[in-house]
């Protein structure tokens, strides 16, 4: 396992609270308003971060087939709805990222439904231990396919009551955009923002800018850069390419 087969998880901490150096990569740092967020990206590893109202989870996440979604009599609980984030080329390797979206269960027997289904996928919330703790919670997973190759790189398990993106708020998680390499080739970055937001705009320490807007309605597919609203979820999910072997400064939202 490279570090690139991980999952950004994010967990909500105490305002000016400093999160350390997790294994074999630092945590990269997201920013909201009021209250710190941070995603984690590492290998497999399981961290608690004190004075945080949480615990920040982190490992890989099981690869798979990119399966059709089946037909569910409610739709997102016994399958999940899925949406195209992002896609395009990479010398010469075409690549993209989906997500799939599990609506919240209402009761233990559907969430044990929900939970089988997830397996058929190779979909596994890794913060859920019993079936009965997605009853009333939404889970989403999000899959990058690089070539043949295909990795989870982010998962979370969510109130969606409590998970609020308003105004600005925003945060995220970089990694590369070839999973198969130690090194960082092209930087992909991959975060949410407000539903509200059209937006954002991620710097690269380089000083260039790529702008991750809201696609016109005639488009079908995924550019590299983008900002789309998933069927499902509470807020905004953000994608930036940079340009090759150059981190990301920031990410803000600019309109």
């Amino acid at each position: 396992m490279t570090h690139h087969d991980i999952t950004f998880l994010l967990a909500e901490a105490a305002d000016e609270v400093e999160i350390g150096t997790a294994p074999t990569q630092a945590l990269i740092r997201g920013g909201r308003r009021r209250r710190a967020r941070r995603w984690a990206v590492a290998a497999a590893a399981a961290l608690v971060v004190a004075g945080s109202t949480g615990a920040l989870a982190v490992g890989g996440l099981p690869g798979g087939e990119d399966r059709g979604t089946s037909v569910s009599a409610r739709p997102g609980v016994l399958a999940p709805q899925r949406t195209l984030l992002a896609e395009g080329v990479d010398h010469g390797q075409e690549w993209r990222l989906t997500i799939d979206v599990w609506a919240p269960p209402r009761d233990d027997e559907e969430a044990r439904e929900q939970l089988a289904a997830m397996a058929e996928l190779d979909e596994k919330p890794l913060d859920v231990r019993e079936a009965s703790s997605l009853v009333g919670k939404l889970s989403f997973f999000v899959k990058h396919t690089y070539g043949e190759l295909q990795t989870g790189i982010s998962q979370m398990t969510v109130e969606t009551a409590r998970d609020v993106f308003t105004g600005t708020d925003r945060d995220w998680g970089e990694s590369s955009l070839n999973p198969s390499t130690d090194e960082l080739d092209r930087p992909l970055v991959i975060g949410r923002a407000a539903r509200t937001a059209e937006q954002v705009t991620c710097t690269w320490q380089d000083g260039s800018t790529t702008e991750a807007r809201t696609p016109s309605k005639q488009s079908t597919g995924g550019d590299e850069s983008v900002l789309r609203h998933p069927a499902g979820l509470p807020y905004a999910f953000f994608v930036c390419v940079g340009p090759e072997e150059v981190r990301l400064k920031s990410a803000e939202v600019t309109k």
